[in-house]
């Protein structure tokens, strides 16, 4: 729900968080597991 949530809306939130792309990753490593409505994601900024 999450992921596709996201991408349905991809263009405005890259523009509501000023990011130039967003990626999907299967790894988590080193970052802090967050919980939407019962789905698990991870999430990183990169500067440009």
């Amino acid at each position: 729900m999450f992921k596709q949530a996201v991408a349905e809306n991809e263009a405005y939130v890259a523009g509501e968080t000023q990011a130039v792309a967003i990626k999907w990753a299967a790894s988590a490593e080193g970052l802090e597991a967050n919980d939407a409505d019962g789905e698990t994601f991870s999430f990183t900024t990169v500067k440009a």
